[in-house]
C-alpha cells in the first residue's frame, strides 16, 4: 500500500493476477483496475508497462496509471 496525499494506492499481485485501486482516507474507491483474463482486450501502453513492471516486483509506476485521478481527486 503507498499513500499519496490523503489518499491510498493498494495493490495485490499474486500468480499473475491481481487489483490495483485508489482509495479515499475513509475507504471509498474512486479507481480500480483489475487484471483480465481475455487476451484480445486493447490496454494502454502506460498499463502494460506498469503491470509489467508489478510482475516483477517494481510498484513504481502505479502513479503513471492514477497520477491524474488523484490530482482531480
Amino acid at each position: 500500500m503507498n499513500s499519496h496525499r490523503a489518499h491510498r494506492v493498494e495493490a495485490v499481485w499474486t500468480h499473475g493476477k491481481g487489483t490495483l485501486k485508489v482509495l479515499t482516507p475513509d475507504g471509498t474507491v474512486l479507481a480500480r483496475v483489475d487484471a483480465a483474463d481475455d487476451a484480445d482486450v486493447a490496454v494502454h501502453p502506460v498499463v502494460v508497462n506498469a503491470c509489467h513492471a508489478l510482475q516483477s516486483g517494481d510498484a513504481s509506476r502505479i502513479g503513471q496509471l492514477f497520477g491524474q485521478i488523484l490530482k482531480a481527486a
